[in-house]
């Protein structure tokens, strides 16, 4: 008999939300017996200056100072180191209690990356977070959970908080 979950994909980023997503992943993992990966998405700031060709304002162009670039892409290596020991930090506790686990960060669309490596590792069940946004701060901040439940390989489980509009 195959057991229903042998690898659970769980979604964090170090949100107020991610302890309640990795320890319901984690439940389950044990439950299972199955390999837990812990996947943190990182969206790089494409509407960035450092990203984007130089904006014109009455025909000059207007570019930001090479160590204001530099500052901005340490900011970017600093968030990926972060998020990669807030990864290892949670491997850590997953193996304290027996769960075998893997680690993948991606860089890219937060709801792009999690069904990406989902689908490429033949995951059985994503476990993410939902920040409980609405509306128009749905639209605007959109929402990597209904992204996620709509184009997912394998089954979703979505644990509710409800934000602070």
């Amino acid at each position: 008999m195959t057991l229903p979950f042998q690898k659970i994909l769980v979604a964090v980023d170090r949100s107020p939300i991610s302890p309640q997503v990795f320890a319901q992943a984690l439940a389950q993992a044990q439950v299972f017996h199955a390999t837990l990966i812990l996947l943190s998405a990182i969206e790089l700031d494409y509407h960035n200056f450092s990203l984007n060709p130089p904006m014109y304002a009455g025909g000059e162009a207007i570019t930001l100072s090479q160590a204001a670039m530099e500052i901005h892409l340490a900011q970017q290596q600093q968030e990926r180191a972060d998020g990669l020991a807030f990864l290892q930090d949670l491997a850590r506790q997953a193996d304290a209690v027996g769960v075998v686990t893997e680690i993948s960060q991606q860089l890219g669309n937060p709801g792009r990356s999690i069904c990406d490596v989902a689908k490429a590792q033949s995951v059985d069940l994503i476990v993410l977070g939902r920040r409980g946004y609405s509306g128009l701060h749905e639209l605007w901040m959109g929402s990597v959970s209904n992204y996620v439940l709509h184009h997912a390989p394998c089954s979703v489980l979505v644990i509710q908080t409800v934000a602070a509009d």
